[in-house]
Formats: C-alpha cells, structure tokens, sequence
C-alpha cells in the first residue's frame, strides 16, 4: 500500500529525506530561533535585539511547515520578511 504523506519538514524528516540539522521550516525557525540566529547573514547581536519582531512576523508568513534546505531561501521567498531584515 503506497501511502501519502503532505508536503512538510517533519515529514521529509521522518521518511528519510533529510536530518533535522539539513531543512528548515517557518514553524521551526519560530520554536528553535536562537539555534538560527547565525544564519540570517546580520550580525547576531542584532538579530538577537530583534528576535520578537521577526517572530511575530514570521507567525503572519502562510505555509508554516513548508520545507527550506537554507534560512535565506526562506527569508527571500517571503517580502515581508525579506524587506524587515535588509531594512535592519
């Protein structure tokens, strides 16, 4: 029986298609953000000093568990996002 799975990060993890260190999601940058904030090409302190504004805007981003192998193809792929961080 072929079973189907949704489109997502945790499922790709749990077939086998990536470990959890390989591919990211919006859900888990908001519950895992300072394992992220050296990958936002700012400096860390700054992304720091900003964690709740881009948490709060990454909560309004559609697609929660959409999968992202990078952070940025992520941060590119929403202009709300995108904008507040080149902005900062």
């Amino acid at each position: 029986m072929i079973q189907e799975y949704d489109y997502t990060r945790d499922n790709l993890i749990k077939l086998g298609f990536y470990a959890e260190c390989e591919i990211c999601s919006i859900n888990d940058v908001i519950e895992n953000f300072n394992n992220y904030t050296d990958y936002w090409d700012v400096d860390k302190d700054i992304i720091i000093n900003h964690k709740q504004d881009i948490i709060d805007i990454l909560k309004t981003l559609p697609n929660q568990d959409y999968p992202y192998t990078e952070l940025y193809e992520l941060i590119e792929a929403h202009s709300t996002l995108d904008n507040f961080i080149k902005k900062i």
